[in-house]
């Protein structure tokens, strides 16, 4: 039995952007208790959105992403056999239910036929991890092509715009799969950078692109849109280190899908680009963004992370239970950091970078390097910070208190992914937050620090 304090549903309204909650937020709402039943009576923000359903206690998902329409009068029972739906509408969550079903068990059928050949593909260096590409991408299209015979079965029973929403959620989902694990060979270094390697996974994305598969509507799902741009980010990273992402989007999409990607780009690049370039960005990707709405967005955190500005205080619990603030290094420099358990990149950063400078800088104290996790459990944390592989041990470790990227620092800093990083003066100030500069390597860290010192 669940208490009412533990349940939230999430409503992503047609105009979200997924990874920004900081400057994008999910609605989030409560329900109300009455004669046992928990109740959510609330008007959609748009005809037609996607909701999920989650038990906050221990955080499991209870609706993961279904597509709700307005006029929809659900009851939801948790029995043995599942979920069951009851009410007006009910029938379209009965299906997505199944959906979901039907998903799970073709990837595990799949998964176990493939992971003797995976296993083998592995030991066998770059040749296999090239390979495993073509491995994945097919299972994924196997499944995709499951799904989508099995909505267009039904898909007279419901409206044109269930079905090209619940298309579009399937295939973010089935696609985002594959997508990651390329991402996360690159990141780990199973896949070096390589022209040999970067021009197999490009013919890979081309032979399975699913770009051409789409509604107008399917800008409205969050999980296609967040699909679509980490699609877009690795195809301009293989082709040349994402400076090709504009070109890409603009040849590959279009309307409000097309801003919305876009707008996503421009808020990332806020940690990964000097103020000039940021500038030069914003002012070329313009012309392409009519939506009032991500212009305002943009304008206003371009100027809350202008050099210069005075960076936001913030008070966090340290690994033994001290609440540390950033006004307690006044008269220092500051470097924070931001990573998770189990993030490759943020493994990399500490591995290739971090680890030297914080050795380089121990015996001056008007240096100081802060971590914080944005892991959601406290034991994760505290074990992670003693393998020593993200930060060090015995130095300055501070922990959202498992609220993740949705704890107050976070939404300030629009800090939505890891590792993202922040150089601040003696005065509080930011001096950059350009991770060619703070993770890019050691020599052009030492030289940015010691130009404050």
């Amino acid at each position: 039995m669940v208490s009412d304090s533990s349940l939230t549903l999430l409503i992503y309204n047609n105009d979200y952007l997924p990874r920004q909650e900081a400057v994008s937020p999910i609605q989030r709402m409560k329900p109300i208790v009455d004669q046992g039943y928990y109740i959510f009576d609330f008007e959609l923000p748009d005809s037609i959105v996607v909701v999920t359903l989650i038990n906050g206690k221990s955080h499991p998902l209870l609706i993961d992403r279904f597509v709700a329409e307005s006029g929809d009068n659900i009851l939801i029972e948790k029995t043995e056999s599942g979920l069951v739906f009851r009410g007006y509408g009910a029938e379209k969550y009965n299906f997505s239910n199944r959906l979901s079903v039907l998903e799970n068990a073709v990837s595990d059928s799949l998964s176990v036929l493939k992971s003797e050949e995976i296993n083998r593909l592995k030991r066998e260096g770059q040749y296999g991890y090239r390979k495993l590409q073509d491995i994945y991408f097919k299972n994924s299209a196997i499944v995709l092509d499951d799904m989508l015979n099995e909505i267009g079965r039904y898909q007279s029973r419901y409206s044109k715009s269930f079905i090209d929403m619940l298309k579009a959620e399937v295939i973010g989902r089935v696609m985002k799969q594959p997508i990651s694990a390329i991402n996360f060979y690159y990141g780990n270094g199973n896949l070096v950078e390589s022209v040999e390697n970067w021009e197999y996974s490009l013919e890979v994305l081309d032979k399975y692109n699913f770009l051409s598969i789409r509604d107008k509507i399917f800008a409205f799902s969050p999980t296609f849109v967040e699909t679509v741009y980490d699609w877009m980010r690795l195809e301009s990273y293989l082709k040349n280190k994402f400076s090709d992402f504009q070109s890409i989007a603009e040849k590959n999409t279009d309307g409000f899908l097309r801003e919305k990607v876009l707008t996503l780009q421009l808020l990332t690049a806020f940690s990964s680009m000097g103020e000039q370039e940021l500038r030069a960005k914003i002012d070329e990707g313009f012309p392409s963004i009519q939506y009032v709405a991500f212009k305002s967005l943009l304008e206003n955190v371009s100027i809350h992370f202008s050099k210069g500005n005075i960076f936001p205080e913030f008070t966090l619990p340290d690994d033994e239970g001290n609440l540390v603030s950033l006004g307690d290094f006044k008269g220092k420099v500051v470097y924070l950091h931001f990573w998770f358990k189990g993030c490759a990149a943020c493994a990399m950063l500490y591995r290739n970078t971090l680890s030297d400078i914080e050795k380089y800088y121990k015996m001056n104290r008007n240096v100081v390097f802060v971590s914080v996790s944005v892991d959601k459990n406290k034991q994760t944390w505290l074990r992670a910070i003693e393998e020593n592989k993200y930060t060090a041990p015995g130095g300055i470790n501070l922990y959202t208190q498992g609220e993740g990227f949705q704890h107050e620092i976070c939404k300030v800093l629009n800090v939505s992914a890891a590792p993202t990083a922040y150089l601040i003066d003696k005065n509080g100030r930011l001096i950059s937050s350009n991770m060619k500069q703070l993770g890019g390597g050691k020599d052009t860290l030492i030289s940015l620090i010691d130009s404050q010192l």
